[in-house]
């Protein structure tokens, strides 16, 4: 098994806030050849950074993982999350990864009583 080639394309024009975008080729495959592939964005929320990464599924659905990165004491801690869901589209699994990670800030942001 080789690995795959890096080889990056932005893409500047997803979502209306015009996030940067990150389509992966596989297996040294160009993006321009492949249908569909892994994707990520990021998105600050509320002093803390949502990285969403959405991977294409055997079934041609998408999952979507998340991380959520926030600065505490000089140190970037970094917590990640798996939805464990799957999704029509990668811009459905990317737009659900961002509100996923948006309630999860919320709801550690709220008071415990």
């Amino acid at each position: 098994m080789t690995a795959a080639k890096l080889d990056p394309t932005w893409v500047n024009d997803f979502h209306d806030c015009s996030e940067l975008v990150w389509k992966m080729p596989i297996n040294g495959t160009r993006l321009s050849e492949l249908r569909r592939g892994m994707s990520r964005t990021k998105n600050q929320y509320n002093g803390r950074v949502i990285h969403v990464t959405s991977f294409p599924l055997a079934d041609n659905r998408f999952t979507v993982h998340f991380d959520i990165e926030k600065q505490r004491d000089g140190r970037i801690e970094v917590t990640h999350f798996e939805s464990g869901q799957s999704f029509a589209s990668d811009a459905e699994a990317i737009e659900a990864g961002l509100k996923m990670g948006q309630q999860k800030i919320d709801s550690d942001s709220r008071p415990a009583y």
